[in-house]
C-alpha cells in the first residue's frame, strides 16, 4: 500500500468554514474513481481564558480513591475570585483553580499548569499536562521555604491546537503560618525616634512603633497596648488600622517606672501574632554634670604643660552613682590611647 501526502499552500481559507479534499484516481485505460474526506473545519482564534486563583488551604489527596477531587465552584469570575486566596498555609502545596476555557469554534482539548515566582514564570514547576475536563489542581511535593509569592499559569488547548495561556494574581507565602522563622525578625520600638528607646521625661505621652513585615503575608489589622512593668494596665488593646506607630498623649505615668508596649498583628489569614517591647523607663532627674580636668591626673587641673603635640584630659561625676573615671589623651594624630 502506498501512501501519498500533498501540501497545499498560499491559500485563503475562512474561518469557521468547512473543506473538504476530494481525490481522483485514474489508470491507464481512462477508468477512474474518487474519494472524498470528512469536513475540516478552520479554526484560526485561540480559545477564551478565564481567570486562575489559588486558595489559602492546606489540602489532601484522597488516597483511597485518587480520581475523586476536592471540587469548588469556579465556574465564573464572581465565583473564583470568592474563593482567592491571599497567603498560603503550607510551604510543600498548592490548591488552584481555574474558571473554564472556551471555544466557540472547538473543543478544549487539555490543559497545562505551571507554577513560578515571577507572573508567568515555571521556576518552581513546569508546565505539566492535566485533563481536558479539569479546573482544579492539587500541587504537591514542593519546596517554597524560600518562596515569597506563588504565581499559577494554566494553559489551555483547542482542538486546532492553538492556545491561550491565564496567569494568577499571585498568592504570598506565610512562613509564620507554616511554622518558620520570618525572613527578618519582628521588631517593636519604644518612643518616636528611628531607635529604639530606653529612657524619656514625658508624663502624659508615650509612642511606639513595630515592624511586621519579615513574613511575606500582610497584616491586615495591628492593636497596641501599654503595661506598667509590674503589669498593670495604663492603655487596652486599641486597634488602629494597618498604621506602624501610634502615640498616647492622654497616658498618666510616674517618674521612675518603666512602661511596655504589646503590638498584637493580625495577618490576611487571620491569625494574631503577638509580640511586646523591652520597655521604658521615665527619668526626669537632670543629668548631674561633672567636672573635667586638664591633665591626666584625676582631680587634679594643670594650667601649664610643656609639650606641643599631645594634650590629656581626664573627668568624674557625671550622673548619679559612683563617678565615672576616664582618661582620654589626644595627640596631633587624633588617637585614644587610654579608657578606664
Amino acid at each position: 500500500m502506498s501512501l501519498f501526502i500533498y501540501l497545499f499552500v498560499d491559500l485563503d481559507l475562512l474561518h469557521n468554514r468547512n473543506y473538504f479534499v476530494t481525490i481522483g484516481a485514474f489508470n491507464a485505460v481512462g477508468q477512474s474513481t474518487y474519494a472524498f474526506s470528512k469536513p475540516i473545519k478552520i479554526d484560526d482564534t485561540p480559545p477564551t481564558y478565564g481567570i486562575v486563583v489559588e486558595l489559602s488551604g492546606d489540602y489532601k489527596l484522597n488516597h483511597s480513591n485518587p480520581e475523586r477531587r476536592l471540587s469548588w465552584n469556579c465556574s465564573n469570575t464572581d465565583d473564583c475570585l470568592g474563593l482567592d486566596g491571599e497567603c498560603l498555609e503550607s510551604i510543600t502545596q498548592i490548591q488552584i483553580l481555574w474558571e473554564p476555557f472556551k471555544d466557540e469554534d472547538t473543543q478544549i482539548t487539555k490543559y497545562e499548569v505551571a507554577l513560578g515566582n515571577t507572573p508567568g514564570g515555571t521556576q518552581i514547576k513546569s508546565f505539566y499536562e492535566v485533563d481536558r475536563y479539569q479546573t482544579s489542581e492539587l500541587v504537591t511535593n514542593l519546596d517554597l521555604s524560600d518562596v515569597r509569592r506563588v504565581y499559577a499559569t494554566v494553559r489551555g488547548y483547542n482542538e486546532a491546537g492553538l492556545s491561550s495561556t491565564a496567569v494568577s494574581n499571585g498568592i504570598f507565602v506565610s512562613r509564620f503560618s507554616a511554622g518558620l522563622q520570618p525572613l527578618r525578625p519582628f521588631t517593636i520600638k519604644d518612643g518616636a525616634t528611628f531607635n529604639d528607646l530606653d529612657f524619656q521625661t514625658s508624663l502624659t505621652e508615650l509612642s511606639a512603633s513595630w515592624d511586621f513585615s519579615g513574613d511575606p503575608c500582610p497584616i491586615r489589622k495591628y492593636e497596641w497596648a501599654i503595661y506598667r512593668i509590674d503589669g498593670v494596665e495604663s492603655q487596652p488593646m486599641t486597634d488602629v488600622g494597618d498604621r506602624t506607630s501610634d502615640t498616647n498623649i492622654e497616658i498618666e505615668m510616674k517618674d521612675g517606672e518603666t512602661y511596655y508596649t504589646v503590638v498584637r498583628a493580625t495577618n490576611a489569614l487571620n491569625i494574631p501574632i503577638t509580640l511586646r517591647s523591652d520597655g521604658i523607663t521615665v527619668k526626669r532627674d537632670p543629668l548631674i554634670p561633672g567636672q573635667v580636668y586638664d591633665g591626666l591626673l584625676v582631680g587634679f587641673d594643670l594650667t601649664y604643660q610643656k609639650e606641643t603635640d599631645t594634650i590629656s584630659a581626664s573627668w568624674s561625676g557625671f550622673g548619679k552613682g559612683a563617678p565615672a573615671k576616664e582618661i582620654v589623651k589626644h595627640t596631633g594624630k587624633s588617637w585614644i590611647i587610654g579608657l578606664s
